[in-house]
């Protein structure tokens, strides 16, 4: 829907406006149009509904192939365009089903993911697209499937990113725990359908949350939600401890699932769940998640460190990642488990101490003392402990993790100061590696900057993290350091905050001194160094990119475009006098009779001319009608024009637009007398820009009779080329085999140059 107003001058009464809307595929080419113009009066708000079947070639949005369409919208008065907006969007369908489960575009697909927090440290929420763009990207390497947007709707530019990345979300209102006053719930519906029309066109939005956190479902929620969008499945965010222990007003049972879950109901998706660094509890979780089909998933509590109000701590430690986005070690087995890329990873430590890691970094619960913990999604691995082997060992199957593909594996083993390693093998050759080291004295600081993946922008605004590691001489980060880093920069950038807040100087935490670094207004080389009492300094250097403001909407690509229709206007012997001449939805229909060469224009190919005639050969060809098959684009295959195997047949293109472009024939022989013993397979050359007598396909053989099973008539796609001339001719002589020469219908698109 484009809704506008407009305020005319006094002297204008009325405005001839038009809308245009051109839906676009990945690359930019127009694969639909719709137009329609209006009168308006003066001051006056109209809307244009428009609506259209896109149906040819459709690229779904897939979790793990996001393909995103674009609607570009141009406004115009009269002739001159005013305005223009693009909305990107994807094709897909979401469906619970008995049984089943939960399914993408028809295919089960287990929901495991995280909740996530929109903030971050020193500068709240206040933090540039690139960052949560960054986010996004985390998750997605981690293989997360879908997010929780706790307990509030995030900010467009992550949504945007899960759409591009192909991360499910689950979005709710600015809710927790409060439902008090008539205000309150007014408030509360209007947030909600302001979150709903904000998100609808995200193919990534899967839930919308029609209840209260903690509380359970709203039933005037659920009402506004559904007029609202009600294709989106609705959400109770209840608890086990409060509330309906069912979906109530909402489509689905979404509870925490803390201390257990109620499992009366037909489909259930836990929202929190309770996790662990050594990601014990998370692989049980998952797992039993996994093996009931009505358990359609669940999300962990949660997926970053957050600001919180809990036990007199100013920041939760619980995240998946810590604040400032470097991975815990449950991180890596949600990758070792969802992603198919082969990784190992040790999540020891190796300092000889139970739970040796520090809180920040990458540490955590570590396993009791002579075990170590491998997270990896090869079929086996060998542990090396200072170049000695420990053995090998396949991730282990009990069965509380019975319905995982890569349960974590436990080696038992001495401690001994030096390296551990770990070898992922696949088919018995090494694919993966993790290396870690038992730390010794810091001796210097190692900087990096988390520049990978990301533009960094001279807009004044733009921020990236950067981490000073303290480390050994042996360049093994010292996980129980905590001294206190300061940073300086040059060049065009700033340090986030000071010591009044705390960023800057920082205590190390992990073994890890972070820092956010703003960038200034002028692109160019930034360094930032990091010093600490005692320890070597260390420096970093990267760039920013010029800023600009005002980014073009890319230009798009409108091809000619045809789909041709071929068959014969004469009626069927016993029809009643009914011509049988069925034309396929969508296509252009030639109709011909007898036999005859034929001559068309079609706007759609700007005016240009065809001609269809045999190649060789004075009679014409023949026009056939053959209804009543089914099937596949059964219209388009029961008619068409044939000839004689040694006639052929000939189909040539005049004041043709010069460039390139494709075409699709298609080669069906329906069932009928008038088929005459059969057909020819058929070699294809073409005449044109390129070369005369060119082979394009051979040995085509069509299919036949009814039904037309999937995919569809036999086709032969080629290129051709037009120069100034404007022409071309494709030729479909005999290849092998006895019968006549078919062509049903065809298509036609021009391409860019």
């Amino acid at each position: 829907h484009c809704t506008l107003q407009e305020n005319p001058s006094p002297s204008q009464s009325l405005y001839i406006q038009t809308v245009v809307t051109r839906i676009l595929d990945a690359d930019r080419r127009v694969v639909m149009k719709m137009s329609q113009t209006r009168e308006i009066p003066a001051g006056a708000d109209v809307t244009f509904p428009e609506t259209k079947v896109l149906s040819d070639d459709v690229r779904l949005w897939w979790p793990n192939s996001p393909y995103m369409y674009t609607a570009h919208t141009t406004v115009l008065s009269g002739e001159t365009a005013i305005d223009a907006v693009e909305t990107p969007f994807g094709i897909r369908k979401f469906e619970l089903a008995a049984g089943k489960g939960f399914l993408v575009n028809g295919q089960a697909y287990e929901l495991t993911g995280v909740n996530w927090h929109q903030m971050y440290p020193y500068v709240g929420n206040a933090v540039p697209d690139s960052m949560r763009a960054k986010d996004a990207l985390r998750l997605k390497k981690a293989g997360i499937r879908i997010v929780r947007m706790a307990h509030y709707p995030h900010d467009n530019s992550f949504v945007e990113a899960c759409d591009r990345l192909g991360i499910l979300l689950y979005a709710e209102p600015p809710t927790w725990i409060e439902f008090g006053t008539d205000a309150f719930q007014d408030n509360l519906e209007q947030a909600l359908r302001r979150m709903i029309r904000n998100y609808r066109n995200h193919p990534s939005i899967l839930f919308y949350g029609a209840g209260v956190n903690h509380l359970g479902p709203v039933e005037r929620l659920q009402s506004a939600a559904k007029e609202e969008d009600p294709t989106r499945i609705t959400a109770s965010n209840g608890t086990d401890w409060t509330g309906p222990h069912d979906a109530g007003a909402a489509d689905l049972y979404t509870p925490m699932i803390f201390s257990g879950w109620d499992t009366s109901e037909s489909f259930l998706f836990g929202i929190e769940a309770g996790g662990s660094r050594d990601a014990e509890s998370n692989q049980r979780l998952v797992s039993t998640f996994m093996g009931m089909p009505s358990h359609i998933g669940e999300t962990v509590w949660t997926g970053n460190d957050y600001n919180t109000f809990h036990s007199g701590k100013p920041m939760s430690r619980g995240g998946m990642v810590d604040y400032s986005g470097i991975p815990r070690d449950h991180y890596y087995w949600y990758k070792s488990e969802l992603t198919a890329e082969p990784m190992v990873y040790i999540a020891n430590l190796w300092t000889g101490q139970d739970g040796g890691a520090a809180a920040g970094g990458r540490g955590g619960a570590q396993p009791e003392t002579g075990k170590v913990r491998i997270f990896s999604n090869c079929e086996e691995v060998e542990l090396f402990l200072n170049g000695k082997s420990l053995g090998k060992r396949s991730p282990d199957r009990t069965p509380a993790k019975v319905n995982l593909e890569h349960p974590s594996i436990l080696f038992d083993v001495d401690f001994q100061p030096g390296e551990l390693k770990a070898v992922g093998l696949m088919g018995g050759a090494a694919r993966a590696t993790s290396v870690v080291r038992t730390p010794e004295q810091p001796d210097h600081l190692r900087v990096d900057v988390d520049t990978a993946d990301r533009s960094f922008v001279a807009d004044g605004a733009d921020m990236v993290w950067a981490y000073a590691h303290i480390e050994d001489h042996n360049g093994t980060t010292v996980a129980t350091s905590r001294d206190k880093v300061t940073f300086t920069v040059s060049g065009p950038g700033q340090i986030v905050g000071g010591a009044e807040i705390g960023s800057n100087p920082v205590v190390a935490d992990g073994g890890i001194a972070r820092v956010l670094v703003r960038a200034g207004l002028t692109p160019g080389a930034i360094t930032l160094t990091a010093s600490a009492e005692g320890l070597k300094p260390a420096s970093a250097s990267f760039a920013t990119t010029a800023f600009s403001e005002n980014i073009p909407i890319q230009p798009y690509f409108e091809p000619l475009r045809i789909k041709v229709d071929l068959g014969s206007s004469g009626l069927t012997t016993g029809t009643n006098g009914f011509n049988l001449y069925h034309v396929q939805p969508g296509w252009t229909a030639w109709v011909g009779s007898g036999e005859a060469d034929e001559t068309k224009s079609f706007a759609e190919l700007g005016g240009a001319t065809l001609v269809l005639k045999k190649a060789s050969g004075a009679s014409g060809v023949k026009w056939v009608n053959n209804p009543d098959l089914y099937g596949v684009l059964n219209f388009m295959a029961e008619d068409g024009v044939m000839a004689s195997a040694a006639d052929g047949l000939s189909l040539t293109f005049k004041g043709l637009k010069p460039g390139r472009y494709q075409m699709t024939t298609y080669h069906h022989l329906p069932t009928a007398p008038d088929r005459r013993g059969g057909g020819s397979s058929i070699n294809i050359f073409v005449d044109d820009a390129a070369a005369k007598n060119r082979a394009v396909a051979t040995g085509v053989r069509p299919t036949g009779g009814s039904p037309v099973r999937k995919p569809g008539p036999t086709s032969a796609v080629f290129i051709f080329s037009v120069d100034a001339s404007g022409t071309a001719t494709v030729r479909m002589v005999a290849g092998s085999g006895p019968g006549d020469i078919w062509l049903n219908g065809f298509r036609v698109e021009g391409l860019r140059n």
